[in-house]
């Protein structure tokens, strides 16, 4: 769920201010009668940036996606652990190990979102944001289902065959706005990040602007609050090594403990 920056400021304006754990449960506690559905979030360390996947943030390098596919399907082929026999699981195995993709991360844990916004020591002197997201009214306003309907689509499910990427490239003038899917986690980084995505078709289009927006939140993480935020997640067992459970980051935690 790490962010890089989109190329634009995001439209919705912040809804209020996040500046320790406890604003944010009061905050959850507050809005949580509101939804039809768990919301998802979404951390981002710059307030400035837009819910925009990293192969949209240059519209120029929508059309270049299975030409990437190729190209990741060749060096990574060896690799795999197990088989990987359809492009949506290419795609969340693109989307894990870094290459650019049309899926934005998400993830059904505040805390994990909050998280994101404010791990990276080089971003404290900007303020974070913490976004929220009704995945419903999402589909429901780039108009995926009926109304009202409680599913949200597996990014196998034949409701999604527009926005697989053979048949993106192949749409010329019909385009789709943002979906919320649900995918299979497979890795222990998504189940250790509750992860979810959004999914983007061809136009680079950035989730709070399908409709009316009204189907996100926005709350800035002021830039001061950032080190204690990181102290109390800490506390809460939120850090690196349980958000990434990986080799590497055992050892970069142990060092921490050191005199």
């Amino acid at each position: 769920m790490a962010a890089t920056p989109p190329v634009s400021a995001a439209s919705i304006a912040s809804q209020g201010d996040i500046g320790s754990v406890a604003d944010l449960l009061t905050l959850l506690s507050a809005i949580a009668v509101d939804s039809d559905h768990p919301f998802w979030y979404r951390g981002h360390d710059d307030a400035a940036w837009t819910l925009t996947p990293s192969l949209a943030r240059n519209p120029a390098h929508l059309d270049a996606e299975l030409d990437l596919m190729a190209r990741f399907q060749q060096d990574a082929s060896l690799l795999l652990q197990r088989p990987v026999t359809s492009d949506w699981d290419w795609l969340a195995l693109m989307q894990h190990y870094g290459c650019p993709t049309r899926l934005l991360d998400w993830t059904e844990s505040p805390l994990v979102a909050l998280f994101f916004a404010v791990c990276n020591p080089l971003r404290f002197d900007r303020d974070g944001a913490l976004w929220l997201l009704n995945p419903l009214k999402l589909n429901e306003a780039s108009n995926l289902y009926p109304k009202y309907s409680k599913y949200i689509p597996y990014y196998g499910d034949p409701i999604l065959a527009p926005f697989l990427p053979g048949n993106v490239r192949g749409a010329t003038t019909l385009s789709y706005p943002p979906v919320a899917i649900t995918a299979i986690r497979n890795s222990p980084r998504m189940q250790a990040q509750l992860g979810t995505f959004t999914l983007l078709h061809k136009q680079p289009i950035a989730v709070e602007r399908v409709a009316d927006g009204s189907h996100v939140r926005n709350y800035r993480v002021p830039r001061e609050s950032k080190p204690n935020i990181v102290r109390e997640l800490q506390l809460l067992a939120i850090n690196k090594h349980n958000v990434f459970p990986e080799l590497a980051n055992i050892g970069e935690r142990l060092k921490t403990t050191l005199p």
